[in-house]
């Protein structure tokens, strides 16, 4: 006798806008463990995280190039900076939305977004900000290796730690000015090294209640 399989419910997606939208956004400076981060809350039944959008970073590069002339014409055309923002914020909204399917929760990774920080927390409301950060040290060293950023040499990790610092430093100060409700900032090496203390930390100020035990094992792969 054949007896069908229950179907499952295929999610739906929940209609969001850039003031309600509850995203997830994942930043920090290269080698930080932003990767590591999105992998993690993946594994979340109730999140999606989607691979890295480079376009997101475009637009807002875009937005904040709009200076001298240009922004005095599109302030006399009534378009700068509301209408600018509005349009920023829903294109970032609907790339976040189209990069997978549907789920309760959806992130956004993409570490030199966050040199945008205080907008995105401008234009979304209701997200929240996990800010990675690791050991400069490391981090340059990683970078170095990797070829990211720009291109020091072996012999420039002084240089690499400046840049560093000009980078986290502002991010720091933003993270803060967002407000500990809506922005974390995780060291990679807790994470790392007391996974589950740190998970239940950043899970509380996500307010997600259920801790998947995937999300934990993602660590140990």
């Amino acid at each position: 006798m054949y007896i069908s399989s229950p179907s499952v419910e295929e999610p739906q997606e929940i209609p969001r806008t850039p003031e309600t939208a509850e995203l997830i956004f994942i930043g920090g400076h290269e080698s930080t463990g932003t990767g590591l981060m999105r992998v993690m809350l993946d594994a979340h039944p109730l999140i999606r995280c989607g691979a890295e959008p480079m376009v997101t970073l475009e637009i807002l590069n875009m937005r904040h190039s709009i200076k001298g002339v240009r922004r005095q014409r599109a302030i006399k055309a009534g378009v700068y900076p509301e209408a600018y923002d509005q349009a920023v914020a829903s294109f970032i909204l609907k790339v976040v939305e189209r990069m997978g399917s549907p789920a309760p929760y959806l992130c956004h990774k993409q570490p030199m977004t966050f040199n945008y920080l205080g907008y995105l927390g401008y234009l979304f409301p209701k997200a929240k900000f996990i800010h990675m950060i690791r050991d400069g040290r490391a981090v340059v060293a990683s970078s170095i290796t990797r070829g990211l950023g720009p291109k020091f040499g072996r012999d420039q990790q002084h240089e690499a730690l400046k840049r560093w610092e000009r980078i986290v430093i502002p991010i720091l100060r933003d993270c803060q000015d967002i407000g500990k409700a809506r922005c974390i900032t995780v060291r990679y090496e807790k994470l790392v090294l007391r996974t589950e203390d740190e998970t239940r930390k950043l899970f509380g100020t996500l307010i997600i209640c259920s801790i998947s035990i995937a999300i934990l094992n993602k660590n140990g792969d």
